[in-house]
């Protein structure tokens, strides 16, 4: 990936965490948060999820809304993060595959560098508004 490119990934990614900070105070539901990440984030952000099949695109948004939602400090929680846990392997897969979490999603990627300090700069921009 050339600079140029990795410019506008991470351009993408950072509107997809400001709209999902967005959302999330929005909704102020886990599962609605999740949801909306899952069917909206792939659609809304194609460079972030261009090459990967539909339902892996759908697991990648879930976790992310997962780590999105975990990180986030909750301004209806003394503006402290509300963390949902990691499915058990054995629990069905959120994507909707039918399989288990553990011989399905799993590997999602973790997002490094996602912290409450980054969203709590991003949803102050939000609160500001």
């Amino acid at each position: 990936m050339n600079e140029e490119q990795e410019r506008i990934v991470l351009d993408a990614l950072l509107r997809l965490l400001r709209s999902a900070v967005e959302e999330a105070l929005r909704l102020q539901d886990a599962e609605a948060f999740l949801s909306w990440m899952q069917s909206e984030a792939p659609e809304a952000f194609p460079v972030l999820f261009s090459g990967l099949e539909e339902r892996v695109a759908r697991a990648v948004a879930r976790e992310l809304g997962r780590q999105v939602w975990n990180a986030m400090p909750r301004p209806d929680d003394g503006f402290q993060p509300q963390p949902l846990a990691r499915p058990l392997d054995q629990d069905p897969c959120p994507c909707g595959s039918g399989r288990p979490y553990g011989d399905c999603c799993v590997a999602a990627p973790a997002l490094p560098g996602l912290t409450p300090g980054l969203l709590r700069s991003l949803m102050a921009e939000k609160l500001d508004d």
